[in-house]
């Protein structure tokens, strides 16, 4: 009788103690679970799916260039339409003018001249010729040598740019042909002045 009680409490101990493993193991592993998910939150916030990250469109090739339009895009560049003008003696003359009786290039008159032999491109083959004159002020003497000195101040800067001294012509004519009227303190100021004409060599 004290034999079975003893061998059945053994049974019981021995159930109970492998319940309270199981229960321990499902307690670790809930746990472990909990911690799992913690760190993921923490990491990285709220799982999301993964997307794949979208390929760039091909480009469609830039379509050949043909010859014409080849030869169109270099036809539009300005220093080939210039020159073409001047081929033709087209070039619209450049006009400075002057203090009054003064025959001195200012900065506002050597920027003018600067760009204008920049847009004809290439000098070869063509022929510069400046022309001068003065308003009415003065004698006619005076004024056909204050002329004659604005042409020289002209011709010199056209050679301190590249101008060959060859390519340039020049005349000065004093008071005559003027502008404007003689009369007013504007149209004097119109007439004191030097023109640029360029036209290719035949």
């Amino acid at each position: 009788m004290d034999q079975q009680e003893k061998g059945g409490s053994g049974i019981r101990s021995g159930g109970i103690t492998l319940k309270l493993v199981i229960a321990l193991m499902a307690v670790a592993l809930i746990m472990a679970l909990a911690w799992w998910g913690y760190s993921v939150y923490k990491g990285s916030g709220t799982p999301q799916a993964l997307t794949p990250e979208p390929r760039p469109a091909a480009q469609e090739p830039a379509p050949p260039t043909t010859p014409a339009e080849t030869e169109k895009a270099v036809e539009k560049g300005p220093d080939k339409e210039t020159v073409q003008e001047a081929d033709t003696g087209m070039v619209e003359p450049l006009t400075v003018h002057f203090m009054y009786r003064s025959y001195y290039l200012h900065k506002a008159q050597m920027a003018d001249i600067r760009r204008f032999i920049a847009s004809l491109g290439s000098l070869d083959g063509l022929e510069f010729h400046v022309d001068a004159y003065t308003c009415s002020k003065g004698s006619r003497d005076y004024n056909q040598y204050l002329s004659k000195e604005r042409a020289s101040a002209v011709v010199r800067y056209l050679k301190a740019k590249g101008v060959p001294p060859s390519a340039i012509t020049m005349a000065y004519h004093g008071e005559s042909d003027p502008l404007a009227s003689n009369k007013t303190r504007e149209g004097r100021k119109q007439n004191r002045r030097a023109t640029i004409s360029v036209k290719a060599l035949r």
